[in-house]
């Protein structure tokens, strides 16, 4: 009786592992899908061309911290020298070497098309290879660069495009975004996957060349100094939603850190040790990277600081804590796994007295039919 209770115990406790295997690997799958939601955490992935040679780091700025297109420009340069320094040829325009983009945050501003309403969207203002880097997903048109001849195009998600147009299929179509004049360029869809809904919200976004924005809205306000004051000179004052809240690059990593400390060492060149935040994107999701986290949950939890993260920014920050609780669960669950496996090792040590591996399977087929044996003679059956 005893005999029969401790093999029904075994059995219970080898269903139970493994449902936690089966769990744990499905809980790897969801992680990995998680992972993968975000089109702006890949880049790394996508220039290697699904190498581990390249890697994507990001650059928040804080408000209090006065970053340009000179300061831009500036960290270039930086990069560049580091690069040349290691034999890279930055100068082939054939093949590039790196990439990066620059992002501001603009704001409410008001949108006009075709129709005669006038609608309101979150604007962001970007330059460099924005789109490249991260790689929204298109539903009409083209994205734009700072590479084209015309600076004056725009992309606009789905649900503006149907606010403002009636339609998706709006490529070529003048647009006005707050007094500056645009042509669309193309139609992306909005970020998928909870953290993308939790982060953007429900509205509409706009992406506008930064240069041409805000060159624009410079020149309007000239204009109306001028109707205001003819006797006083107007001032070329920047706005303050001009401000560089978010600087992406991706690098080669011919060795471990090279690209994410070369970004690094140029953005510490440029502003000292204060006002900015370094994120190596390629790494966020890293099992080494989310037991750093675990460890100082609360730190990350209560944010003090001046940031101005980028919505993308706040989406990737909500997958990297769900994917600190998946990583939580799959630990719990690989526990008993492995308790199993160093129970079955165990039994296995118990049985070191066979010298052979062939002495070892013997004895390992003659404890199976034993017990097929048992079974059969217990159901009654003839096994002759």
């Amino acid at each position: 009786m005893e005999r029969e209770k401790s093999k029904k115990t075994r059995i219970i406790v080898f269903v139970v592992c493994l449902v936690c295997l089966v769990l744990f690997v499905v809980l790897g799958f969801v992680r990995i899908n998680i992972i993968n939601k975000l089109p702006t955490e890949t880049a790394g992935e996508r220039w290697a061309n699904g190498g581990k040679d390249a890697c994507l780091t990001s650059c928040n700025f804080s408000a209090n911290t006065n970053i340009d297109t000179l300061a831009i420009a500036t960290i270039r340069e930086t990069i560049n020298d580091k690069l040349k320094q290691s034999s890279f040829d930055v100068e082939n325009k054939d093949k590039r070497v790196w990439l990066d983009a620059y992002s501001a945050d603009i704001g409410d501003v008001e949108v006009r098309g075709s129709r005669s309403i006038i609608l309101k969207a979150k604007g962001t203002a970007v330059g460099g290879d924005f789109f490249a880097i991260n790689s929204f997903k298109l539903v009409k048109g083209n994205y734009f660069s700072d590479s084209d001849l015309m600076n004056d195009y725009v992309v606009i998600d789905k649900r503006l495009a149907f606010n403002v147009f009636g339609s998706s299929d709006v490529v070529g179509m003048p647009i006005i975004i707050g007094d500056v004049s645009f042509t669309v360029a193309g139609v992306v869809e909005p970020l998928s996957g909870k953290a993308g809904e939790i982060a953007q919200g429900t509205r509409s976004r706009v992406y506008v060349n930064y240069n041409r924005y805000f060159q624009g809205k410079q020149n309007s306000s000239n204009e109306e100094n001028s109707k205001n004051s003819k006797e006083k000179k107007p001032e070329n004052k920047p706005a303050d939603n001009s401000k560089i809240t978010c600087y992406q690059a991706v690098l080669p990593e011919p060795i471990k850190e090279y690209g994410h400390e070369a970004v690094r060492q140029a953005v510490y060149n440029l502003c000292g040790e204060n006002g900015y935040e370094i994120v190596d994107n390629s790494k966020r999701y890293s099992y080494k990277n989310t037991w750093e986290h675990l460890k100082k949950l609360g730190e990350d939890v209560v944010v003090e600081n001046e940031m101005g993260y980028m919505f993308w920014e706040n989406a990737a920050r909500i997958n990297q804590v769900y994917v600190q609780i998946i990583y939580v669960i799959r630990l719990v669950l690989i526990i008993p796994v492995v308790l199993w496996i160093l129970w079955f090792i165990g039994r296995l040590w118990g049985m070191r007295k066979y010298k052979t591996t062939a002495e070892l399977y013997n004895a390992i087929m003659d404890k199976i039919y034993d017990i097929r044996y048992k079974r059969m003679v217990k159901k009654g059956k003839n096994i002759f």
